[in-house]
C-alpha cells in the first residue's frame, strides 16, 4: 500500500516487492501481492496518478485498486480482492514434497523441527515479567 499523495511511498512499495522477490522461499508456496493506492480522496495533493499505479500492477502481474480509508471508498472491496488472490495462490501452490528433491525435503523437515524446538524453549524467556522495582 502506498499513499497517492506521497510519491516516495510508491518507491518504498517497489523496494518491498523487490525484497519479496529476492527472498529464497523453499516451501513451494506462491507469493502474491495486491497493489493498493491509499488516500484516493486527496485529489488536490495527488502525486501518483491512477495510471502509474495501474501500469506498475500490470508490470507485476497483480491486481490494483485505489482506496480511501477516510471516505470508505473501496475498502471492503480491497480486502475481498486480497482474500480472493490469497485463495487463488493457495489453490495453485504445490507442496514441498512435490517440488523439492529428496535431500532438500529432509533438510526442510529438519529445519522446521529445529524451529519448533527453538520456539518451545525461547517463548517462556520472551514473556518474563518485567520488574518494576527501582
Amino acid at each position: 500500500m502506498y499513499s497517492v499523495d506521497d510519491s516516495a511511498s510508491l518507491e518504498v512499495v517497489k523496494e518491498m516487492k523487490a525484497k519479496i522477490e529476492c527472498y529464497d522461499f523453499t516451501d513451494g508456496k506462491k507469493r502474491t501481492v495486491v497493489l493498493v493506492g491509499n488516500k484516493c480522496d486527496c485529489v488536490e495533493t495527488r502525486e501518483v496518478t491512477w495510471d502509474e499505479g495501474q501500469h506498475l500492477a500490470e508490470e507485476w502481474g497483480c491486481p490494483f485498486m485505489e482506496v480511501s480509508g477516510k471516505d470508505m471508498i473501496n475498502v471492503l472491496e480491497c480486502f475481498h480482492e486480497a482474500v480472493r488472490v490469497i485463495n487463488e495462490a493457495k489453490a495453485e501452490s504445490v507442496s514441498c514434497d512435490q517440488v523439492l528433491p529428496r535431500k532438500r525435503k529432509w533438510k526442510l523437515r529438519l529445519y522446521k523441527l529445529l524451529k519448533k524446538v527453538w520456539r518451545t524453549f525461547t517463548s517462556p524467556l520472551l514473556h518474563k515479567p518485567v520488574s518494576t522495582a527501582c
